[in-house]
């Protein structure tokens, strides 16, 4: 069982990085470019409006895919084998992270397109959102509803790795 969490937790971490390399390369593709033309107001307070509302949109976004994301995990039955508890948190999981990473690239777009200065800011907020998520044994210790005996298997995983 512990070679079988490791080697989950392993895949997760692929997941979850993987997800997130994307959009690191391409914020610095599209950052470099615009740095030096960014600019904080467009002069045109109907447009500089909706850059905010556009930001505000995305960060509300984010709220609602994790309210999914933990509505979906409450779903996980507490009786059912701790495989399929893992299994259907990778799924739970992966989903979380897909949806970060289209609002990130999201992100990234609206830097491209508006070369506006607060989307400088709103990948790398993201970001950070995103790296609460990070797999874990306490995070999973924390979200799977676990029997006293898979909390202990997992909890002397972490333990000793």
């Amino acid at each position: 069982m512990t070679d079988t969490f490791k080697e989950y937790l392993e895949k997760q971490n692929q997941i979850y990085f993987g997800f997130l390399a994307l959009p690191l390369v391409l914020y610095a593709v599209v950052y470099l470019p615009v740095k030096d033309s960014t600019i904080t107001s467009t002069g045109n307070s109907t447009l500089d409006l909706i850059y905010y509302l556009g930001s505000v949109a995305l960060f509300a976004l984010v709220y609602l895919c994790w309210r999914l994301y933990q509505s979906n995990l409450k779903r996980i039955e507490k009786n059912r084998p701790l495989m399929d508890k893992l299994k259907r948190h990778r799924s739970v999981s992966s989903t979380l992270y897909a949806l970060g990473l289209l609002l990130s690239l999201l992100s990234i777009a609206m830097l491209w397109v508006t070369k506006h200065q607060l989307f400088v800011a709103t990948y790398p907020m993201l970001l950070l959102l995103i790296s609460f998520c990070r797999p874990t044994a306490r995070r999973l210790e924390k979200e799977l509803p676990l029997s006293d005996e898979e909390l202990a298997m997992i909890k002397d995983k972490r333990k000793k790795g």
